[in-house]
């Protein structure tokens, strides 16, 4: 990537890279908070500090007079923490009428979870402030008992209200026939196949013993199972010969970071723009992260040497930069293109890591 900038535009790309570092900055902060310190706060804390953001800083140590800790509230919202309903929860179709067995089979286990009272967690996808990244942190003052499946004791697949919120959007597009890529408990499908919207459901999984489990356990309880339609084959190679669908929703992976080479390879096979991907935000988030290191590197003439990356991130940067190569930016105006979101997604086609 070549940049021809003046002064002043050099300054601009400057403090847009400040944005880079902030939403790692706040990244890691959260995910400090969701691994170590998550179920620290309950209600006498709660009370004695007057609010939840308060509260959360006291267990993570951060002062809430610093300088650093300003930018950080204004950018990413870091003081907007919910306070969610359980009962909004329980009221959703999939909890109410589908029930999971308590149960062991082979390395699989049907089993459950709780959300303790003021325990915090992430219940959407991310959202952009500018080219801040938002994370949206929530907790309820009541338990809340969720559905998981285990395999080889870890999480394979729950239903939390994160999985819930960033698949409403995508429920509500479903419409007509519809594709869904992988199969899960069967979420996705079952919200859809409640929709008078749509006719016929087409399932794409992989892992016969998930679809032998979901068959069993979790389609007989579908108040109108004739709408599914289950095929056991690997999705990328379904998509190459697939027929027309009238909307598609694929969800192939666990987070963003270990989804990111199958969202590249499978944005690459769209026929149509009737596609949703799951926490494509964070996907995105993840390419804009890339980019903004290129920008980065090439603003300091200091390339870097990515071609022996053992990360996806490292890979997906020197994806960008051998695309970028020959490429020339001439204002900060061209550079705010480059990384909108709709630029986002049409260079992810070219893309290969």
């Amino acid at each position: 990537m070549k940049l021809k900038l003046n002064k002043q535009d050099e300054c601009k790309l400057q403090h847009l890279i400040t944005a880079l570092d902030s939403n790692i900055e706040i990244a890691n902060l959260y995910t400090d908070y969701l691994t170590e310190h998550y179920n620290d706060i309950d209600l006498e804390l709660l009370e004695e500090f007057g609010s939840y953001y308060l509260a959360l800083l006291t267990v993570l140590n951060i002062d809430e007079t610093s300088v650093e800790l300003k930018p950080l509230v204004k950018n990413h919202h870091l003081d907007q923490i919910d306070c969610l309903n359980t009962q909004d929860y329980l009221n959703n179709p999939y909890y109410k009428n589908i029930k999971l067995p308590k149960l062991k089979k082979d390395n699989w286990e049907f089993t459950s979870n709780t959300f303790l009272p003021y325990e915090g967690f992430v219940y959407c996808d991310l959202t952009f402030n500018g080219f801040y990244e938002v994370t949206h942190l929530g907790y309820f003052t009541k338990p809340l008992v969720y559905p998981l499946l285990l395999q080889n004791n870890a999480i394979w697949m729950s239903i939390t209200p994160h999985e819930i919120n960033t698949m409403q959007a995508s429920v509500n597009h479903a419409t007509g026939n519809i594709l869904v890529m992988g199969l899960g408990l069967g979420y996705f499908a079952y919200m859809c196949s409640i929709k008078k919207a749509v006719q016929k459901i087409t399932i794409i999984e992989n892992d016969p013993t998930i679809i032998a489990l979901f068959k069993q356990y979790i389609l007989p309880q579908f108040e109108d199972k004739t709408k599914i339609t289950i095929i056991q084959m690997d999705a990328v190679e379904y998509l190459r010969t697939a027929p027309h669908f009238d909307y598609t929703f694929i969800d192939l992976w666990h987070n963003e970071e270990d989804g990111l080479p199958l969202y590249l390879k499978l944005k690459q096979l769209e026929k149509d723009n009737s596609v949703d991907y799951w926490i494509e935000s964070s996907l995105l988030a993840m390419i804009r992260r890339a980019l903004l290191v290129v920008l980065d590197e090439a603003l300091h003439n200091s390339p870097q040497n990515y071609e022996n990356a053992q990360n996806n991130s490292d890979k997906l940067i020197n994806a960008i930069s051998k695309y970028y190569q020959d490429y020339e930016l001439t204002s900060f105006a061209a550079i705010e293109e480059l990384i909108s979101i709709n630029n986002l997604k049409k260079i992810i086609k070219k893309l290969k890591i």
